[in-house]
C-alpha cells in the first residue's frame, strides 16, 4: 500500500495543478529558465500530456477549467473508448473539448449539474477533484469527521478516502475546498517519476 501511496500522490500533483488547451504545442514563452519545475514542464509537452496556448505561453498560473481537467485526466489515464450519450443542455457536440467529454462519460469518473449541464468553462474546485479522483483510484472512506458543515456531502466519502491514504488536503478541510483549485507551478516537482514509470 505504500508504494500504491506513493504513485497515488504523484498522479494527483499531475492532475490538479497542469493547465492545457490547445493541440498543438509550442515553446512556451512565459516560463522562466530558472525555475527547477521548468524542464518538467517541458518534458511533459514533449511527452503530449500537456499543451500550451495558441499564442505560445503555457500559463502556470491559470486556474483550471472542467473541461481542461477532463482532458488532462483521460490523457494521464489513457482513456479512448467514446459514447455518443452525452446530452447537456450547455453542449452543442463541436467545442474544442467534445471528443474529449464523449471519452470521459464512457469512462463514468465525472457527472454534469441537476440542471442538466455540464458547465464546461467553470473553474474546478477541490471537492470536485477529489471526487473525480477517488472515482479512479477506487479507496473506501474511512473514519474522518470534515471541519466545516459545508463541506458538500456528495464530496465527503471522496475526500475522506483521500485524507485517510493521505492523497490531499490536510487534516483540518477548511472551505479551500469550495474554491477552485488553483494551479501551483511547484507541483511539477513531484511528477517525473510517475511520467517515466508509465511512459
Amino acid at each position: 500500500m505504500k508504494s500504491t501511496n506513493k504513485l497515488a500522490r504523484q498522479v494527483i500533483s499531475l492532475l490538479l495543478l497542469i493547465p492545457l488547451l490547445s493541440q498543438t504545442v509550442y515553446a512556451f514563452t512565459d516560463l522562466e529558465p530558472s525555475k527547477a519545475s521548468t524542464p518538467y514542464i517541458e518534458e511533459f509537452s514533449d511527452r503530449g500530456l500537456i499543451h500550451g496556448y495558441t499564442d505560445g505561453t503555457f500559463m502556470p498560473d491559470k486556474a483550471i477549467t472542467r473541461a481542461e481537467f477532463l482532458t488532462l485526466i483521460n490523457r494521464t489515464f489513457g482513456y479512448t473508448l467514446e459514447t455518443d450519450q452525452v446530452q447537456f443542455g450547455d453542449i452543442n457536440g463541436q467545442e474544442w473539448f467534445a471528443d474529449q467529454l464523449r471519452i470521459t462519460m464512457a469512462a463514468g469518473y465525472i457527472k454534469g449539474y441537476p440542471d442538466g449541464t455540464f458547465r464546461p468553462n467553470q473553474l474546478i474546485s477541490r471537492q470536485e477533484v477529489a471526487t473525480v479522483l477517488n472515482r479512479i483510484l477506487g479507496y473506501t472512506p474511512e473514519t474522518f469527521t470534515p471541519t466545516h458543515d459545508t463541506l458538500a456531502i456528495w464530496a465527503r466519502d471522496d475526500i475522506q478516502s483521500l485524507l485517510a491514504y493521505k492523497i490531499m488536503f490536510y487534516k483540518t478541510v477548511t472551505l479551500e475546498v469550495m474554491y477552485p483549485l488553483p494551479v501551483k507551478i511547484q507541483s511539477f516537482l513531484y511528477l517525473p517519476y510517475y511520467i517515466r514509470r508509465k511512459h
